[in-house]
């Protein structure tokens, strides 16, 4: 029976970092402090075990332990979505991790699109394979992350607009990064509760304003008050100024690769207590990435405070 589920809210959405401690276990002190962090940045929602949250490198039992902290932390002031990544995915598999994340109390359970189906198989396979997932699901809400891993793979229009006429998905992160393909892509799920989330800076003000339901990039693990902005000033004219100091800046997520340890360090500037072990990658950042990131967070700081002082004054 096709279930119709209240659309999440929109806006924005980051891929929520994953705190461990210098020895490598979850900090769970950290992840509060950090979810917390993110509540009183204002966001409009959390993806919880995503690949920046390192959930290749996560049990069932953390991503569990994460989600269920999450939504504790959340107190119903935003929703949050986790994901989940079998080692060996089966719709049989994915289905049992769906059942227990929905225990935690998130939104949905998101699946990544790579894992319903093989490199060589079809969308034929990936949509026999969905179908027999949401059979297992009963009538919980599903989302869907294009993560690069295990392999990066796209969903055709055609396969999403199938996916998303199920009524089952509430929750997309888009990584196709082509402003042509995101217009298509939002006016093929209109009228369902599926929303797209854009996950690429350079490409977001433009997906704003066709209808994408947020942001749910990297960027918002840096200064989130800013992506904010744009999503509260999207038809202004002012918000092309914000959406080039994003797109220039984007690059600076990786540094090297080091993203997420890079993103863990500006938590620091933001006075959370975390330290910057991570799991999926050893690659640390030197004293001049330091300066960088130091330089980024004065310059968003100031461009924040600037548009948030001009919002008060035309409301005034």
């Amino acid at each position: 029976m096709k279930q119709n589920f209240s659309p999440l809210p929109s806006g924005v959405w980051p891929p929520a970092l994953t705190a461990f401690t210098p020895s490598g276990e979850l900090d769970q002190p950290g992840n509060r402090a950090l979810f917390e962090w993110y509540a009183s940045a204002g966001v409009d929602g959390l993806f919880v075990s995503c690949l920046t949250g390192e959930l290749n490198c996560l049990s069932i039992d953390e991503i569990l332990q994460l989600n269920r902290l999450a939504v504790e932390t959340a107190a119903g002031r935003f929703p949050v979505v986790g994901g989940v990544m079998p080692a060996t995915p089966t719709p049989e598999t994915i289905a049992a991790d769906v059942l227990r994340l929905a225990e935690t109390g998130v939104a949905a359970s998101v699946v990544l699109v790579s894992q319903l189906a093989a490199p060589e198989e079809d969308d034929d396979r990936l949509l026999a394979n969905a179908d027999r997932l949401l059979k297992l699901t009963g009538d919980l809400p599903l989302g869907l992350y294009e993560c690069p891993k295990p392999y990066h793979r796209l969903l055709r229009e055609k396969t999403l607009a199938e996916l998303a006429a199920t009524g089952r998905f509430v929750f997309f992160k888009d990584t196709c990064c082509d402003i042509g393909r995101i217009r298509e892509r939002i006016r093929l799920v209109r009228g369902t509760p599926l929303r797209l989330f854009n996950a690429n800076a350079a490409t977001l003000l433009d997906s704003f304003r066709a209808g994408a339901g947020g942001y749910c990039g990297v960027g918002a693990n840096y200064y989130p008050e800013l992506f904010r902005l744009l999503w509260a000033h999207r038809d202004s004219e002012q918000a092309k100024e914000l959406q080039q100091f994003i797109a220039a800046n984007d690059a600076m997520a990786d540094l090297g690769r080091a993203y997420p340890v890079s993103a863990k360090y500006m938590a620091q500037l933001h006075r959370l207590p975390l330290s910057l072990r991570c799991r999926i990658t050893e690659r640390t950042i030197g004293d001049g990435d330091r300066q960088t990131l130091r330089q980024l967070g004065a310059d968003a700081e100031r461009l924040i405070r600037r548009f948030s002082a001009n919002a008060v004054m035309e409301t005034a």
